[in-house]
């Protein structure tokens, strides 16, 4: 698998990006504090909320759908052309001072790579950057596309209250 990127705008028709917005936006919308981003120690913290997660070798106690609201995913899943979803988590950044990275990881190291789509809730200059490969700007209904060998990280932002993003790890 080659190591690109691909970005489309306007992804979701406006009405069903704005229902998606607006939930997970919301006030109601559960997020969950995680005291690192990639890992152990990193010194940054971010909120997550996880859809879905298929346990694999990695010693959680459970696998499938994690979420009373992973029926808003479902537009996303049905435009992605999901066949087999390994994870899909939305993470919230709270804006910083000055923009800090999250580190570069990979979200799946098993072989061979899947896919991977970062969809982007709203605006921010907050972005992904990709090693030896450019950035992706944080735009509302804005999606990212990339293998699972391609090592990535988060920017936050410091022009917004918050950078929201939803990860999808699939086939």
């Amino acid at each position: 698998m080659m190591n690109f990127i691909d970005v489309k705008d306007d992804f979701l028709p406006e009405k069903e990006f704005r229902e998606l917005q607006k939930v997970i936006m919301g006030w109601h919308f559960p997020w969950y504090y995680n005291d690192s981003i990639v890992k152990d120690g990193d010194g940054l913290f971010q909120f997550g909320h996880t859809f879905y997660h298929e346990a694999v070798g990695d010693g959680r106690s459970t696998s499938g759908v994690n979420s009373d609201h992973y029926f808003i995913i479902q537009p996303l899943l049905q435009r992605l052309n999901v066949k087999t979803l390994s994870r899909a988590k939305a993470n919230l950044n709270p804006a910083q001072w000055w923009k800090k990275n999250g580190g570069y990881h990979l979200d799946y190291t098993e072989n061979p790579p899947i896919k991977v789509a970062i969809f982007y809730i709203n605006t921010c200059n907050g972005y992904t950057e990709f090693k030896k490969v450019g950035k992706v700007k944080c735009v509302e209904n804005r999606v990212v596309f990339f293998n699972s060998n391609l090592y990535h990280q988060g920017i936050t932002c410091t022009n917004q209250k918050r950078k929201m993003v939803i990860n999808f790890n699939y086939t």
